[in-house]
């Protein structure tokens, strides 16, 4: 990337409003963004010394919840966000919980693309609260596409180890997507339930999205990468510590017609 030996995180105590309007692109609303803006750490990525990339996080002793994540318009498609995004997991390793909550249309197969996004990172959906963002704005919200956002997806980090998943994903390489959910359904692991609710959503966007033959769609590809390792430490005899390596996943799944 040009430039990346100039770029800089920190986090930003004082004069936080003096970042709103990289805040307002990823939320339009001033009131929401100063609800959470002065509970939460405020965190800019500066190539030199321009603002690329914010994110606000509110966190406690449980839970770190990414509230907004905004990429200057200049600067989009960099990987600038993906880095913040990766600053956040390892800064945060500590926190049991990692989630983020974006926007959706609540139809199922037509997401905006900050879900895949969101996936590309090693998160994976939780739950969803439904007609928030028309419960919570004043005015309805669209994004560039056209699309109203109108539920909240929480999607929460993949805590699990690459090695764990991988044995669940051998199981459903190349069959059927109806062969893959029976399969998924059907193995007590816990990688199962990761892999069968991105299963349904690549499942989705195809048939939606794509115009795919839902009766012909076949899992295509899926494999897990190693994400951020969380250490910690379990006290032995004599003074001396183990170090404990918590891995954690980046999953990818793809679909294609036969």
């Amino acid at each position: 990337m040009k430039h990346q030996a100039n770029i800089s995180i920190r986090e930003i105590k004082e004069n936080k409003e003096d970042y709103l309007n990289l805040l307002l692109i990823a939320d339009p609303s001033v009131d929401m963004i100063q609800h959470y803006l002065g509970r939460g750490h405020l965190y800019i990525m500066q190539l030199e010394e321009i603002p690329v990339c914010v994110t606000v996080v509110v966190s406690d002793k449980e839970t770190a919840e990414i509230k907004n994540l905004a990429t200057h318009p200049d600067y989009l498609r960099r990987g600038y966000a993906s880095r913040m995004m990766s600053f956040i997991v390892e800064h945060y390793r500590e926190t049991p919980n990692i989630i983020v909550g974006t926007g959706s249309t609540g139809i199922p197969g037509k997401e905006f693309y900050q879900l895949d996004f969101y996936r590309k990172c090693g998160f994976v959906e939780s739950h969803i609260i439904k007609n928030f963002f028309v419960d919570n704005y004043p005015e309805p919200i669209f994004e560039d596409n056209g699309e109203q956002c109108i539920d909240m997806i929480y999607l929460r980090y993949a805590r699990i180890s690459p090695r764990k998943v991988q044995i669940v994903c051998d199981l459903i390489r190349g069959k059927s997507v109806a062969q893959a959910n029976a399969i998924l359904m059907g193995t007590p692991k816990a990688a199962s339930e990761l892999l069968l609710k991105l299963l349904k959503s690549a499942a989705s966007n195809a048939e939606n999205n794509h115009q795919m033959d839902p009766e012909k769609l076949y899992v295509s590809q899926v494999f897990a990468c190693p994400g951020p390792i969380i250490k910690r430490m379990m006290p032995r005899a004599q003074g001396r510590a183990y170090r404990i390596n918590k891995r954690t996943s980046h999953i990818t799944i793809a679909v294609a017609e036969r």
